[in-house]
Parts: structure tokens; C-alpha cells; sequence
């Protein structure tokens, strides 16, 4: 110990002692090194408050961040995975307020119902714990039945496969919401939220959830999160999609690894709102490698757009026309000057959003801009009818209509603009 005595050979041992105290200087005693930055002798941060939910979410190794991808890249083909074992889950998209059946005697409200049920917008999500897989399951989209969309833990953005076909396209990014709402490919800007804890949240397939609320200029969405031990960053990716239709950044701090998303609404900032169920939850020992290669390695890379299509059915004529059991009078167009279709109901689009046709609350056609369809099948009657985009967030009023007669979306009446 370095101290003081009154005899004079404690007093030179002492000395000799405070000396030697004195030589060994003390970490506010040294000078900073000119040649060393002051960063490169910071001391880290303990590790649990470096980590916050995005970093948890994306790099659980302490590894590289994910790389975004871009339209115009070509990515070598996936490894083949020695681990297939994962969880499915099927899930619907709906929208509000959907309109009711017009109730007529000739009205088969089991029919009406019965496409209803069959166009849910379905989808099934495959996913391990760095891989993810979400499959269009009906036509209820306006991209083609079975198009499945791809990710990968590594990855920002995700890559599209269409059907029958041997060709993968890259959507970076910010290209989902394009995708689920334009039948594009199109990159759109990033938004970044506002994440915001909202405590527990409901039992949804009898699993716990915490709620977590993303707030932009462009929705408020809700997340409903249960954990899954070993589910990884499969949820994770499921969770960017998700945020893509948002046009959030995947980076968003939404959902932590082992979690997945039960329940998510989007409250759009316009108007209407979105929700997504996870009607089905399980475990599965038996995925093909193959169905998860993001992307596989036989496909050939095409360019980010989808096969030209202005307006399609949701189901075939035959199930529409079942709506009426038989004809009804219905009083002629006010107007014998504007074109009317001889028979059934022709359907256009005039403005700049692919529209969907609801026909006694039930979805059964989509027509994009500038495009046109005739549903020829339907007998003459009355019937409830409205426009709406596939994400619910620009809707018309619904009307009553009678058939045969043409409909324009985009229209400030409805009809022939």
C-alpha cells in the first residue's frame, strides 16, 4: 500500500514506494493515441441491450444483415436444404363491410353464399426456420392460382413463381403491395412506422399472442404474434410480407425469432382495411426441399412482370348464374341512347386501380384499368353490386343495379361515363 511513516528509513522506503505507485500509470493518466480512433476503444455494449427486436428478428447470428434484391438480379440457385422440417399454415384475406345480397324471391342465397365461401382469398404458407413459401390457393387474386412467393433469411424482397411454369421473377423490396393490388411488379417506396407495444393480445388456434401496432402515412396495421420454439426466422419472413402490402421496410422491428403472425388488420389511411386469419396452424416432418428453394436453381430469371390479362372471372359463369333461380322484369335503361349489353352484365374500368366487381356481396370478377368483361350468364333481375380494390382501401358506394346493364369503375354514377 503507498502511505507515509515519521522514521527516516520508513521515510526512504516511502519515497522509494510512492515512486514506484507513481510509475504505474492509471487509465485517466494516459494520454489518447493519435494513431488508435477513440471508436476502436469503446467498450461494447452488454450483449442483451445491444439487441433489440429488429436485430433479433434478422440476424440472430450476429451476421451480416440481410441483402436487399433488386428487379434486374440474377441469384444463384438455393442450396438444397439438409432440414425440411417446418410448419403450414393456411389463412384468408378479407375485407369490411362487404355488401349484402340483394333479397329478391328469385335470390338463391345459397348460391350467393356458396361463391362467397369459394373465393375467399386463400393462401398456404410453408415455412422453416431461414425459408418461406406462400401460395395463392384460389383465384381469388389477381395474380394467377398457385403463383407462390418466395423468402429467405438472408434475403431482403422475395422471389415470384407463376404456375406452370419454369421461370422465377425477383421482387424487391416494396413490390408486394403492386403485386397483391396491380397485378404488378413494381417497386414503391419504403415508409418506415412507428412500432408501438399493445400488450396481449387475443387466443387465435388456441395459442397466446402479444399485439404490435405499425403506424404510417399509409395504414395502421395490428400484429398479432403467438411464439413457436424453433420456428426461427420463418415467421420473420411471413412478417415482411406482410409489411410489404404495407409498404414498410422488412427491417421493421414487428416480429421477434419464433414468432408468427396469427392475425394482422391494416386500417388504411385513405379509407377501409384489410385483415389476414391463420385459419390452420401445423407442424410438419414432410416439406419438400424443392417447394422452399428460394429460388430453385432449374428456373430461368425473368423479367418483373406477369403475362398481360385485363379482366377475369373469380369462378366459372355457371356458379354466377345460379345467383337467380329465374328471370325477373326489370324496368329498360333510362336512357335508350347508352350502350347496354343484349344480355347479362358487362363490366368496365376507367379508373387508375384494378377493381374488383362484387355481385351480391360475393367477389366475381376483377378488370383492370382500361379493361373490360362481359358476364354474359346472368339472368335479367335486380342484384347488390359494388367496386372495390382488392386491398379494401378505395371501395364505391354499393348499389342496387339491374341486369342487363353496363357498370364502369371509375364512373361518378356507376355507369357509362
Amino acid at each position: 500500500m503507498c502511505g507515509r511513516s515519521g522514521s527516516p528509513l520508513a521515510l526512504l522506503v516511502g519515497v522509494s514506494l510512492l515512486v514506484a505507485c507513481r510509475g504505474t500509470p492509471q487509465p485517466s493518466d494516459v494520454p489518447p493515441d493519435a494513431s488508435v480512433s477513440p471508436q476502436a476503444k469503446a467498450e461494447p455494449a452488454p450483449l442483451e441491450m445491444a439487441m433489440t427486436p429488429s436485430t433479433l428478428a434478422l440476424a440472430p447470428d450476429a451476421g451480416p444483415p440481410p441483402v436487399p434484391l433488386r428487379s434486374d438480379e440474377v441469384v444463384p440457385g438455393d442450396a438444397p436444404m439438409p432440414d425440411v422440417r417446418g410448419w403450414e399454415m393456411d389463412a384468408v384475406f378479407r375485407t369490411a363491410e362487404i355488401p349484402p345480397a340483394f333479397r329478391g324471391p328469385e335470390t338463391s342465397i345459397g348460391a350467393v353464399d356458396s361463391v362467397k365461401r369459394k373465393t375467399e382469398p386463400r393462401v398456404t404458407v410453408d415455412f422453416t426456420p431461414s425459408r418461406m413459401s406462400l401460395t395463392l390457393a384460389n383465384k381469388a387474386f389477381l395474380a394467377p392460382e398457385g403463383t407462390e412467393i418466395r423468402a429467405r433469411a438472408d434475403r431482403y424482397g422475395h422471389f415470384v413463381l407463376l404456375p406452370g411454369s419454369h421461370e422465377v421473377r425477383v421482387a424487391a423490396p416494396g413490390s408486394l403491395r403492386a403485386l397483391f393490388a396491380e397485378r404488378r411488379i413494381d417497386v414503391e417506396p419504403l415508409v418506415s412506422p412507428q412500432i408501438t407495444e399493445r400488450g396481449e393480445g387475443a387466443r387465435r388456434l388456441g395459442y397466446r399472442t402479444r399485439r404490435v401496432e405499425a403506424a404510417s402515412r399509409v395504414a395502421v396495421a395490428t400484429f398479432e404474434l403467438t411464439h413457436l420454439e424453433g420456428v426461427g426466422e420463418g415467421g420473420v419472413l411471413l412478417c415482411r410480407a406482410l409489411l410489404d402490402l404495407m409498404n414498410a421496410p422488412p427491417s421493421a422491428a414487428v416480429c421477434a425469432l419464433d414468432e408468427v403472425p396469427l392475425h394482422v388488420e391494416w386500417r388504411w389511411a385513405t379509407k377501409g382495411a384489410l385483415f389476414f386469419d391463420a385459419t390452420d396452424l401445423a407442424r410438419r416432418a414432410d416439406l419438400a426441399p424443392s417447394t422452399l428453394a428460394a429460388p430453385p436453381a432449374t428456373d430461368l430469371f425473368a423479367l418483373p412482370s406477369l403475362p398481360p390479362l385485363s379482366a377475369d372471372t373469380t369462378v366459372e359463369l355457371p356458379e354466377i348464374a345460379a345467383f337467380r333461380t329465374a328471370p325477373a322484369d326489370v324496368p329498360s335503361a333510362p336512357d335508350a341512347s347508352t350502350p347496354q349489353p343484349p344480355m347479362g352484365l358487362a363490366l368496365a374500368n376507367v379508373s387508375d386501380q384494378a377493381r374488383f366487381a362484387f355481385l351480391d356481396g360475393a367477389p366475381i370478377a376483377w378488370v383492370a384499368p382500361g379493361g373490360r368483361i362481359l358476364i354474359s350468364s346472368l339472368l335479367r333481375g335486380r342484384y347488390g353490386f359494388e367496386w372495390r380494390t382488392f386491398l379494401g382501401d378505395a371501395f364505391e358506394a354499393p348499389t342496387t343495379i339491374n341486369v342487363p346493364s353496363t357498370q364502369v369503375a371509375g364512373a361518378s354514377d356507376g355507369g357509362i361515363p
